[in-house]
């Protein structure tokens, strides 16, 4: 099922009495035509919501809150999916979801969940869960063809993606010129098994919590990374499964995933070129395997 928005979120939103918490839509949202059975749009977020906090609290998380400003910017890029038959992080105007969010008026955008073809808010988090038992090997990060270890520090990661980054460069420079590519960023080619990082490789000096000096990535974000596992491949496209979270959530598994699908080559459908907003232009776009983790 997709949900159509028949008026601009720009219009005046009003509370809807659709279950806890309330989730004010603009407009009239209805179900899509020859599904008359499909959940009304402000419910089914409704209870995506309720089932979220209701996991988190099950984790020993926090409870989320409704924001009224990301209300607009999410359901118009719902309403842009449904209408042209794309799954995609970016806007219709190209914008990625920092935009978007910030548009809207809310100002620290961290992660957007989209989800496509599910009939109930049930579907949506059983889609969305992956648990890690404790049965599972734990498994170590390390970059693609060079064999760095990824992981350890956010400086030795940046200096991993440079080494990274000056190989494929040299390799690339020894084709014939016909079949050397343009921006390598854009053309990181993962497996399945393998994953994307965009890794920041620019840091400027700093004063931690406690007052100490401290390095941090010199972009808007702060981001140090951000990676995505390759899950399934399609020609030139990869759907990917991924995460944004903290250290504290990365250890306690405290955040579900999403998916996304990228266009190894484009220069505005890749990964690199869906993340480069959150990052200066010395970010460099890299593939990381898996290894096991040693004593």
């Amino acid at each position: 099922m997709s949900i159509t928005v028949v008026t601009p979120p720009a219009a005046a939103a009003r509370p809807l009495r659709v279950g806890t918490p309330q989730i004010p839509v603009a407009g009239v949202v209805e179900p899509v035509a020859g599904h008359p059975d499909a959940v009304p749009a402000a419910t089914l977020m409704s209870q995506v919501v309720t089932r979220t906090n209701q996991e988190r609290h099950r984790a020993g998380c926090g409870q989320l809150a409704v924001d009224h400003d990301l209300i607009a910017a999410s359901v118009n890029q719902s309403y842009y999916m449904a209408r042209t038959g794309r799954f995609t992080h970016r806007g219709g105007d190209g914008s990625t979801f920092v935009a978007r969010a910030r548009a809207a008026g809310y100002e620290s955008p961290s992660g957007e969940n989209i989800a496509w073809g599910y009939r109930t808010a049930e579907e949506v988090m059983a889609a969305t869960q992956f648990p890690y038992g404790d049965d599972t090997a734990p498994l170590r990060s390390r970059v693609a063809d060079t064999g760095t270890d990824f992981g350890d520090t956010d400086e030795a990661n940046a200096a991993a993606a440079v080494a990274y980054d000056q190989a494929r460069t040299a390799a690339n420079n020894r084709k014939r010129s016909r079949k050397r590519q343009g921006n390598l960023n854009v053309h990181e080619a993962p497996a399945v098994g393998q994953g994307f990082a965009i890794v920041e490789t620019r840091y400027k000096d700093g004063t931690d919590e406690q007052g100490e000096p401290a390095r941090f990535p010199d972009n808007e974000s702060g981001w140090p990374f951000h990676a995505a596992a390759v899950i399934a491949v399609d020609g030139n496209d990869r759907i990917t499964l991924e995460q944004t979270a903290t250290d504290e959530q990365a250890t306690a598994r405290a955040v579900d995933g999403w998916f996304s699908v990228y266009q190894t080559g484009d220069e505005t459908l890749s990964f690199y070129a869906q993340h480069a907003e959150n990052y200066s232009e010395g970010a460099i776009a890299i593939t990381l395997e898996t290894r096991p983790e040693t004593a």
